[in-house]
């Protein structure tokens, strides 16, 4: 018999904490395997999803009377805010409405658990911890659901999830064409707020803040970040996203 999807989803968390899961946006010997151009490039090492709808009754997440009967209650709900304004789409105040955004961000260096499994914290947030645990879907108009950072809307502040990875066992193998492969034989994956600069936790731009004090990204990376996360200046974007429209 099939899987309900959230069924699915659950069983395919627990390979998420114990494989590497691949970055959609890599490219792949395999042609059929064409990466997504969502996450193809990430220029800043990061990525965020925003959601608009809660549809997952009494779970204790969100902020709308998200309840059962679903299909009177619990269709339109609202996430847990974040406040993101899109696009041209130009919300000023709190006129858009609930809208939650959670992120993630990796060190330059490929070795560095951030980065090795960053597919997998790509998949733990947007499919297990927000649409299966939480039923947030939806993406804000004119956006992606997820992508790299540059992609995203702008928005004030965004929640944030890090790896923490044991990696105690590896398998060796010397291959006369491809050189030496290194492959992990035992692999612990735990997902966590993140930890950032001043103990600001579970903030993303204060992760990238952390990693770049750790010096484990370049300065530019969190420069770029905050074109898109901008704190309380969302007025001022405007304002200014406004002039250069001439509206």
């Amino acid at each position: 018999l099939s899987l309900d999807p959230g069924v699915r989803i659950k069983l395919v968390k627990r390979r998420a904490q114990t494989s590497i899961f691949e970055w959609p946006g890599a490219q792949s010997d395999d042609e059929s395997k064409l990466p997504l151009t969502n996450f193809e490039d990430c220029s800043f090492n990061s990525a965020m999803c925003c959601w608009v709808q809660d549809r997952q009754a009494r779970d204790g997440n969100g902020n709308g009377d998200c309840a059962t009967p679903y299909d009177k209650k619990c269709q339109d709900a609202d996430p847990a805010s974040a406040r993101v304004a899109s696009g041209y789409a130009f919300y000023p105040g709190d006129s858009e409405g609930a809208v939650h955004c959670h992120g993630l961000a990796w060190a330059t260096d490929y070795q560095d658990s951030s980065h090795m499994f960053r597919g997998n914290n790509l998949f733990y947030v947007s499919m297990y911890d927000h649409l299966v645990q939480r039923g947030y879907v939806k993406a804000v108009p004119g956006a992606p659901m997820c992508g790299c950072i540059e992609q995203m809307p702008i928005v004030e502040r965004s929640d944030c999830t890090e790896i923490k990875a044991n990696r105690n066992q590896f398998k060796y193998n010397l291959d006369p064409t491809n050189g030496l492969k290194i492959k992990f034989s035992s692999i612990n994956i735990q997902f966590n707020a993140c930890q950032g600069v001043d103990n600001t936790n579970n903030d993303l731009e204060a992760y990238v803040k952390q990693l770049l004090a750790d010096k484990k990204i370049p300065e530019a990376y969190l420069t770029g970040l905050q074109q898109t996360i901008v704190g309380d200046t969302c007025a001022a974007q405007i304002a200014a996203k406004e002039k250069e429209l001439g509206i």
